[in-house]
């Protein structure tokens, strides 16, 4: 007979609540106050949810293992097969020295640290979380502000500081997606939504990081700059929810960002340019990168881009899926829970089906750009392997 679903097993909305969340606690205050390593953390939230379903929630054990497994399948695909596709790409092109040139490019849209701060965090930073998420963007974004000549320790915070607006977004829309799973809700409409809800907080993050960064009127003097770059932001976020769907939103904001914010720097400087005291990121007498180099250095992310759109494209999805989809019902989970009034109208049973999607999951649109990306380079299979193995 199936478990029905227990909503208050306190018999208070409120301490249910608490108890709901305390694994969220666990996980958030093993990150932010025993900086333990991610995986420790997860393992620490993992098994206080088990703990609090097993013995307040009162979940079957065979329940309890099976939801488990159906998470740690879905960390591995799509999510992990993204970040790790995406770590090939990244390290393909640092290799070949077209990172550095991705990086001189954008040292020379400006000199001001505040707008090369915004260009970096928010708009690439926005880029990489879209691409693929998970501490990705922090750890590549606060390494091109350390080579464009930022201190360490700020570097690291305002990357960490600017990986926020884009989360719901991440890593081509898996936060997104896995809540449709769980919810059932229309994925388009849970898209728009969701866009327009975070279309203030995409206007605001770039004031907020500069306020950060060297103060509120230091922002207020480069605010035209900021509008542009948060509001091109926030308008091609909601377009992309609410036409395409949650894959590209970030990818295609951030690039739309980067494009508005280079062409309006073009006809607008601020007054008073803010530099370091003893700056040598952007000397004066530095080579202006070619046309060539640029391109080089950009192609790999607009590879990614274009295959990303293709892939999301749902006629490209269904057929893809058609020919190598594989659906496993989840043992001791499938239809062995029961979801329960107010939530439904009536007693509804829920599957759980993973959805062993290889050919069509963005993390394989990834590994393919990567192999473009390789044989334009001419970079050899052995080499190849290498890195994708390091």
């Amino acid at each position: 007979m199936p478990w029905q679903q227990i909503y208050d097993p306190l018999n208070s909305p409120w301490l249910s609540t608490l108890a709901a969340l305390l694994p969220a606690v666990v996980l958030l205050g093993c990150l932010g106050l025993l900086r333990l390593r991610a995986h420790w953390a997860a393992l620490a939230g993992l098994v206080t949810a088990l703990l609090v379903g097993l013995a307040l929630y009162r979940i079957p054990a065979s329940i309890a293992l099976g939801s488990s497994l159906y998470g740690m399948a879905y960390g591995l695909l799509p999510i992990g097969w993204i970040i790790l596709t995406t770590i090939l790409l990244f390290r393909l092109s640092e290799s070949r020295g077209l990172f550095a040139s991705l990086q001189r490019s954008l040292m020379f849209i400006t000199t001001d640290r505040r707008l090369q701060l915004i260009l970096v965090v928010f708009c690439f930073g926005s880029f990489l979380e879209g691409a693929a998420g998970f501490g990705t963007p922090v750890v590549v974004t606060a390494s091109i502000l350390i080579g464009l000549g930022f201190p360490a320790l700020p570097a690291a915070g305002l990357a960490l500081l600017a990986n926020t607006a884009p989360v719901p977004f991440a890593s081509l829309g898996t936060p997104v997606l896995a809540l449709q799973t769980v919810t059932g809700l229309d994925l388009r409409l849970l898209t728009s939504t969701l866009a327009l809800q975070l279309s203030l907080f995409d206007l605001l993050l770039p004031f907020w990081l500069v306020t950060a960064f060297s103060g509120w009127k230091s922002a207020w003097q480069v605010a035209p700059a900021l509008l542009v770059a948060g509001g091109s932001y926030a308008v091609t976020q909601y377009a992309v929810a609410s036409l395409h769907g949650p894959w590209l939103v970030n990818i295609l904001s951030a690039l739309v960002s980067l494009g508005a914010l280079t062409l309006f720097l073009r006809v607008w400087r601020p007054r008073s340019p803010w530099h370091f005291n003893q700056d040598v990121a952007a000397a004066p007498g530095a080579p202006a990168l070619s046309r060539g180099e640029l391109l080089r250095g950009w192609a790999p992310w607009l590879i990614l881009s274009l295959l990303v759109f293709v892939w999301g494209l749902p006629q490209v999805r269904d057929a893809l899926d058609s020919i190598s989809l594989v659906r496993i019902p989840i043992p001791g989970l499938h239809l062995l829970s029961q979801r329960m009034p107010p939530l439904t109208p009536q007693p509804q049973a829920e599957s759980a089906i993973f959805d062993f999607a290889w050919l069509s999951t963005s993390g394989t649109a990834i590994l393919l750009a990567a192999l473009v990306t390789a044989a334009w380079l001419r970079i050899r299979p052995r080499d190849f392997l290498a890195q994708f193995g390091a």
